[in-house]
């Protein structure tokens, strides 16, 4: 299991355990009563979308202890139901970053040290659609430069935790946004020659590897100093706008799937953002 995943479904047990030992009550294994009494005390306090990974969570560790799973009583299904149709099963979507977005970000980037990496890793994010993990990952080592551009190498993802490894080829592009030469730019400015490519910038001095969620901390403030609603930018924005990007523009889906490294179609889709104005439906009734 992935070390995020495992961190996630550590942190729903502690919430879960709590309310259980507040409540006199045993959470493993825990019986159907308790796990429909603990939806029907959260429900529209915490999202669908919470609870829902709370009843994953509480399955998949009745499962592990091969115990009767609880959430899959007759009981649990009706409470369930019930809330998600009274509350809704609606997911509130951060924004998707689309090329026209980029541009107005990269149009205020200081040309300074930090300016350099942070438009590389702008540029790099949309183009892959890479996962804010990935990038952190990624060394010089997984550059392969060639002619056309240059190829990156991820030994290992979320989806693919043996190791089996995937390559996702970058070519030139435009004067300004191209990903190549702002990532080629950023590693001559900076010195780098080995090791992990996204590091820390203070004071104008390289440091040590840039974690995932400084990654997506930048993402943010670079949004807000452009005028976008920092709120609606998460660090999942670039990889929703390369996909929102790449299906708007008519790429196969599974074409799409093997840049990002989506194992399941529907996770995949989870990432567009689709705009009421891609198609014409005045034109499309002849009016």
């Amino acid at each position: 299991m992935a070390k995020n995943s495992r961190r996630a479904y550590a942190a729903d047990w502690r919430v879960w355990a709590a309310w259980c030992t507040a409540r006199g009550q045993a959470e493993l294994p825990a019986t159907p009563e308790t796990v429909a009494a603990y939806l029907i005390e959260h429900a529209g306090a915490r999202k669908i979308s919470t609870l829902s990974r709370h009843l994953t969570t509480i399955r998949r560790a009745h499962g592990a202890a091969d115990l009767d799973d609880p959430t899959d009583d007759e009981r649990v299904r009706t409470v369930w139901m019930g809330i998600r149709r009274e509350h809704g099963v609606g997911r509130t979507q951060k924004r998707a970053l689309v090329a026209a977005d980029l541009r107005r970000v990269l149009a205020l980037v200081e040309d300074d040290l930090a300016g350099a990496r942070d438009s590389a890793l702008l540029c790099v994010g949309l183009a892959t659609g890479m996962r804010r993990a990935e990038l952190a990952a990624l060394e010089v080592f997984d550059l392969g430069w060639e002619e056309q551009g240059v190829i990156l190498r991820l030994r290992r993802s979320k989806t693919d935790q043996e190791g089996v490894g995937r390559s996702i080829a970058l070519h030139y592009g435009r004067d300004g946004t191209c990903p190549v030469v702002a990532l080629k730019r950023w590693l001559e400015v900076a010195g780098i020659e080995e090791g992990k490519i996204w590091r820390q910038v203070r004071y104008g001095r390289v440091l040590g590897p840039l974690a995932p969620q400084s990654i997506a901390r930048m993402l943010k403030r670079r949004a807000a100093a452009a005028g976008l609603d920092e709120t609606q930018v998460s660090g999942h924005s670039l990889r929703a706008g390369h996909v929102t990007q790449r299906y708007q523009g008519g790429d196969d889906a599974g074409d799409i799937m093997e840049t990002t490294g989506h194992t399941k179609m529907e996770t995949m889709l989870g990432y567009k953002r689709a705009t009421p104005w891609r198609k014409n439906v005045t034109a499309a009734v002849d009016l």
